[in-house]
Formats: C-alpha cells, sequence, structure tokens
C-alpha cells in the first residue's frame, strides 16, 4: 500500500511540474517565434500571420490551462490528506490528460493551417526541422 501512495505521489509530482510550462509560454514564445521564423526564411507578413495564429491559440487554451491549474491545485490537496483516493487524483489526471490532448490539436490545427501559407522550400525545411527536432530520437529511433 505505501508503494502504491509512493507512485501516485511521484506521478502527481510530474503532472504538477509539467503543467509551469505552459504558465511561461508567452515569455519565450516571442524567442522561439524569432528562431522559426529565421530558420524557415519567412517573410514580415508570414511571421506575422504566424505570430498572430500562436495568439489565437493562446487565448483558445488559456481557459484549459485554467482548468489544469485548478485539477492540479485539487491533486496537491487530496495528496496533502493522511489517506488519498486514489481514484480521485487518477480521475483529475485523466481529466488533465484530455485537456493536454485539446491543446496540442490545437497548436497542430494552427501549424497545419500556417503550411498553407509557406513556399515548397519553406515546406521541405519545416519537414527538416521536424525531423531534426529534440523529439525526433523518439520517433525515429530504430529499433533495437
Amino acid at each position: 500500500m505505501k508503494v502504491k501512495k509512493l507512485f501516485v505521489l511521484f506521478l502527481a509530482v510530474i503532472i504538477l511540474m509539467s503543467g509551469t510550462s505552459a504558465i511561461a509560454a508567452p515569455k519565450w514564445r516571442e524567442k522561439v517565434s524569432d528562431r522559426f521564423a529565421k530558420e524557415l526564411g519567412l517573410s514580415a507578413e508570414q511571421k506575422q500571420s504566424f505570430e498572430a495564429g500562436a495568439k489565437v491559440v493562446e487565448e483558445a487554451i488559456k481557459p484549459i490551462n485554467e482548468q489544469n491549474k485548478e485539477l492540479h491545485d485539487r491533486i496537491a490537496e487530496e495528496l496533502k490528506k493522511d489517506d488519498p483516493n486514489k481514484d480521485v487524483i487518477y480521475g483529475y489526471l485523466e481529466q488533465i490528460s484530455k485537456n493536454n490532448t485539446q491543446m496540442h490539436f490545437k497548436r497542430v490545427e494552427h501549424l497545419l493551417e500556417f503550411r498553407k501559407e509557406l513556399a515548397p522550400e519553406q515546406k521541405e525545411k519545416l519537414k527538416e526541422m521536424g525531423a531534426k527536432g529534440p523529439r525526433a530520437r523518439f520517433v525515429h529511433r530504430k529499433p533495437g
């Protein structure tokens, strides 16, 4: 029983820490946007379009982020109890997961719409950037 409680605590801490990155998003969005524009060779109009779309997405996911913050707080409160209810915590974690999926969908939709504005060579560069991105090693890893 003690091992299960420690596992739930560990999982909750990981989830709570992951929620803080969404809060910091506006602060680093400009740096990422500048680098993205430079690497793709975006025109001023393309960069402005990308940033406008990113702001729309940011506004759309703001309520979802707020709900996730509330859920993180509920998890923290549950974990403070002498006998935390694992099912309650799992329910909160499931909702956070669903919320995160919604946010990813919105970001992907923005990227797919923005791709329509790119010249063919920019689209190729975007594909290369995706293949070399930090998560690519997990996607393109060879078995063995």
